[in-house]
């Protein structure tokens, strides 16, 4: 009995002794938990500002993706605008293309009309057609002379000084020179015609001019005409073409110049008076020049003086004549 008493005294004290020894162990590691708890509540107060700047910036980022990819639906939305744009353009490029090569097509030319743009017609419904200037072979010089084409004037008109009258075979002819270039003329006889009065508007008085008849050539056309006398080296044209030549025979084409073709053989070409003048003036050397004449057909009867015919390009002529001696007369005064 002593003997289980005295065991269950020492399992006792065992016992306290194995309790004292647990509670040490026990309140040893709560104050290590304590210690540990401060050092997480620690961290946890220097971890939290951290996550609060990371989840701040992660919206951040978030909001700039969301803004990216809106941008990013505006482009895809923009590029299918512009691709449609492009097709649409190109479609209109193909369509105006098309008409282009329908147009061009269309509006192409026959033979006939490529022929007639190289070689511009010289005639219109059987008449010749003049331009504003037209060169003219004078056959009793053997000798092409530039012309104005003047519908404007009754009568043709060749310039002519040094007018003397003379008897050939029982009939009247007229000498008269033709002024040249650089102090020249050339010399020209031809049967007296009659004389002609010209009234002048700038003038209080007639101007009786003699006529003659000229042999004379253009183009494939070849005839005989009157011309009246008169002194033209002050203006731009030797010759002057009228109507009494014109009529029945061409139409004017004020637009053009030289349409009819030159005559080939000649000795000499007479081009008008301007500085700028495209055509060479071919002439002998000597300054006077007689050439043998052609004997003319019948005279035609002569017209009578007092028959006023009325000639606008004298007009005008004499009215340049003034102005020039007007100009001429004040550049004097003011010397």
């Amino acid at each position: 009995m002593k003997k289980s008493l005295l065991a269950v005294l020492v399992c006792n004290i065992a016992m306290s002794l194995i309790g004292c020894q647990t509670l040490n162990e026990t309140h040893e590691n709560s104050v290590k938990n304590s210690v540990t708890l401060n050092e997480i509540k620690d961290g946890q107060e220097l971890i939290i500002p951290k996550l609060e700047a990371l989840d701040s910036a992660l919206k951040l980022q978030a909001d700039t993706q969301a803004k990216l990819n809106e941008c990013d639906t505006k482009l895809v939305q923009t590029l299918e605008k512009y691709n449609v744009a492009m097709q649409n353009l190109n479609s209109c490029q193909l369509n105006a293309n098309a008409k282009k090569n329908n147009a061009n097509q269309s509006a192409q030319p026959s033979k006939e009309q490529i022929s007639a743009v190289k070689s511009p017609s010289r005639s219109f419904e059987g008449k010749m057609i003049f331009g504003e200037a037209e060169w003219f072979y004078i056959s009793e010089i053997d000798a092409e002379i530039e012309a104005r084409i003047d519908t404007g004037a009754s009568v043709s008109s060749i310039s002519a000084v040094n007018i003397k009258e003379f008897e050939r075979n029982g009939k009247n002819w007229l000498s008269f020179d033709l002024p040249l270039k650089k102090n020249k003329s050339v010399t020209i006889e031809a049967p007296l015609v009659g004389y002609i009065d010209i009234k002048n508007s700038t003038l209080t008085k007639h101007e009786t001019r003699p006529v003659v008849k000229l042999h004379f050539k253009i183009g494939d056309y070849s005839s005989v005409g009157e011309f009246n006398l008169r002194d033209r080296s002050h203006i731009q044209y030797p010759l002057l073409i009228g109507r009494n030549i014109m009529k029945d025979i061409a139409i004017v084409d004020v637009s053009r110049i030289h349409v009819q073709p030159q005559v080939e053989k000649k000795s000499m070409s007479i081009s008008s008076f301007k500085k700028d003048n495209k055509f060479n003036e071919i002439i002998p050397d000597s300054n006077q020049v007689v050439i043998n004449k052609k004997e003319a057909d019948p005279i035609i009867v002569a017209k009578p003086a007092n028959k006023k015919n009325q000639d606008k390009d004298e007009n005008t002529e004499n009215k340049d004549t003034n102005n020039k001696n007007l100009d001429k007369t004040n550049k004097s005064d003011k010397k």
